[in-house]
């Protein structure tokens, strides 16, 4: 699935978020026998209080990546 990502929708991987993106997947394949009311509804509970900001992502600021 990764695999899949990697030539079809995102094309390039950079080392420095590869953990964001096998984290995505590893939820995709996780709630993938769910229906898609019940996808989206986990979804939705895992963002309640993640906002991720770009200039956060790429600065490093609170810990995150740099």
């Amino acid at each position: 699935m990764l695999k899949r990502a990697h030539k079809g929708t995102y094309h390039k991987f950079s080392k420095k978020h590869l953990n964001f993106y096998v984290n995505e997947f590893v939820v995709r394949h996780n709630i993938c026998e769910e229906d898609t009311i019940n996808q989206m509804e986990i979804i939705v509970a895992g963002m309640i209080g993640c906002r991720d900001m770009y200039k956060e992502l790429v600065s490093g600021v609170g810990g995150r990546l740099k």
